[in-house]
């Protein structure tokens, strides 16, 4: 079955390893959800999941995208307005983490854009920082055509997640997208291409199904929790290492950006 056609669960892992100028790694097992936006009352079953309501695991609307005020299918074909592009013309899948124990904090989410033929042909990729900002990277071709695994789509870095970087370089995104398995690929390179921070999320995806929800909540019963709880504590060590901090800037406007048109920053990174 298609990943546009059911809910499925995404049990894997994130890997985020630093290279330069001091090394760190680390990797933490997550469970995202993988559901067509018009699939998404069926996520909402008995006392363990819900939707927009109090669960163990819950997936409440208001923590993305739109933020509930408006239609969130609305609120992506308004991302693709901005680069006056048409939204894909077949449906869209969030892959998101869900609240555990009425607590969430995605680091990053996506909204998978397909066509009608379920070719992948766009990715709104939101990230989030600690200091409960968002900043929106629209990653697709400019000639249109659908994203393949070997595909490398680029765009600045224009927002603020790491207190141990500048703000000059730009990412490398990859998406390898199956019914099977989802690998995700963001990597940060300084602007003279030095490998600075990659990360990825991997893992094979299964069906709903009450046997997957039960081991949804054994593979990473902490969800978001333990996120947070790794995020942090690698900053300690970060810091413990002699990395400097650097203060969080003022949030640039708009929110937005893209892989077309990209020119990377010539500022040296700080790092």
């Amino acid at each position: 079955m298609r990943l546009t056609e059911s809910i499925f669960f995404l049990k894997g892992a994130v890997w985020h390893t630093r290279h330069l100028p001091i090394k760190n790694a680390f990797k933490y097992p997550v469970s995202y959800v993988v559901t067509p936006l018009r699939k998404l009352e069926q996520f909402d079953r008995g006392l363990l999941f819900g939707l927009n309501r109090p669960a163990l695991i819950s997936l409440y609307m208001k923590d993305y995208g739109a933020k509930a005020s408006k239609s969130n299918r609305q609120w992506v074909v308004d991302q693709f307005a901005k680069v006056e592009q048409q939204v894909p013309d077949g449906e869209i899948v969030l892959v998101a983490m869900p609240r555990t124990l009425g607590y969430v904090f995605n680091p990053v989410c996506f909204w998978l854009c397909f066509d009608t033929d379920e070719n992948l042909r766009a990715v709104v990729t939101e990230v989030n920082n600690t200091f409960g900002e968002t900043h929106i990277y629209l990653c697709s071709k400019e000639s249109g055509q659908s994203i393949q695994m070997s595909d490398e789509l680029r765009a600045n870095k224009v927002f603020h997640v790491s207190p141990f970087f500048g703000m000059a370089g730009g990412y490398r995104f990859r998406f390898d997208i199956s019914s099977e398995r989802i690998g995700i690929s963001i990597n940060y390179h300084s602007e003279d291409e030095a490998l600075l921070l990659s990360t990825r999320l991997a893992g094979p995806v299964r069906l709903d199904s009450r046997a997957t929800r039960a081991g949804v909540i054994m593979h990473a019963p902490l969800g978001s929790i333990l996120s947070m709880t790794q995020i942090c504590w690698q900053a300690l060590k970060l810091k413990m290492k002699g990395m400097p901090w650097i203060p969080k800037p003022k949030q640039l406007t708009p929110n937005f950006s893209s892989t077309h048109r990209v020119k990377i920053s010539k500022v040296k990174v700080k790092a």
